[in-house]
């Protein structure tokens, strides 16, 4: 789907369709290169829900942060 945003720095965002035991689904994955580590985050719902949820779903996306240590969320 292409790059977005985040509290942690640019991403790429992209979407997958797939067959589960529960029926079809759709899943978004956030991919994000932060501090020489990649961190994949994925989303998933049954594909005829997902519309109802991908607003959530793309705003707690955008909202990742990632710390390097516990002290920078801590405040002085």
């Amino acid at each position: 789907l292409g790059m977005i945003s985040t509290n942690a720095g640019p991403a790429n965002i992209s979407q997958v369709d797939s067959k589960s035991e529960w029926g079809d689904i759709r899943q978004m994955h956030l991919v994000i290169l932060k501090n020489k580590t990649i961190y994949i985050i994925t989303a998933a719902a049954l594909r005829n829900e997902f519309s109802n949820y991908y607003k959530d779903f793309f705003n707690a996306m955008r909202s990742i942060k990632i710390n390097t240590n516990v002290f920078e969320i801590v405040p002085t």
